[in-house]
């Protein structure tokens, strides 16, 4: 699914992850999710007819199962629980999209990727005896700079300075958490 395109078909993803990345005139890109296993994918398009918002790349190997754009919308139509599931869906990405907005404002850079760093743990870590937290994603600086609404090297930066100070360690495409209560403590989250 390639941002611009007329949509036709919807995705589900069945394993793996993936990530929607939008693209300015410019060229700067915006990664505006990522989404596993049981996600939509495409589907904005179906519902308003407009070309697609955003493309849609593999973070790992993955499946995704596609279906017939006409198809899922007549199911929507027909059962008022597949509906809901949707609506349900559609509401909790406009809720973390309004968040996000708020937070581009309002925050600097590392209060931003503080945040991302730790949700994506809640979603994506997997916690080591010591309490440290390996986030199993793998995202480069550039993707994580995508994400908070920066640029990569004021990402590197804010990296740099809590490898520094002990809170994170960093690798090609791994981050781990070593001090994730000291992270949160220190932009009070």
């Amino acid at each position: 699914m390639v941002e611009g395109d007329a949509a036709g078909r919807i995705g589900i993803v069945r394993s793996g992850l993936v990530k929607l990345v939008a693209s300015h005139p410019d060229g700067h890109e915006a990664v505006l999710g990522v989404r596993g296993v049981g996600d939509l994918v495409g589907e904005l398009s179906l519902f308003d007819s407009g070309p697609r918002s955003a493309s849609v790349i593999t973070l790992v190997p993955s499946e995704v199962q596609v279906v017939d754009g006409q198809e899922f919308v007549e199911l929507v139509a027909a059962r008022p629980s597949v509906a809901m599931a949707v609506i349900r869906t559609l509401t909790g990405r406009l809720r973390s999209s309004d968040e996000d907005r708020l937070f581009l404002g309002a925050d600097g850079v590392s209060r931003r990727l503080a945040r991302e760093l730790l949700q994506l743990s809640e979603t994506f870590g997997v916690v080591r005896e010591d309490g440290a937290i390996d986030i199993d994603l793998p995202f480069s600086q550039d993707d994580l700079a995508a994400v908070v609404g920066a640029s990569r090297d004021a990402v590197a930066r804010a990296l740099r300075t809590w490898r520094d100070q002990g809170l994170v360690a960093t690798g090609r495409r791994r981050i781990t958490l070593l001090d994730p209560s000291g992270l949160s403590r220190r932009f009070q989250f």
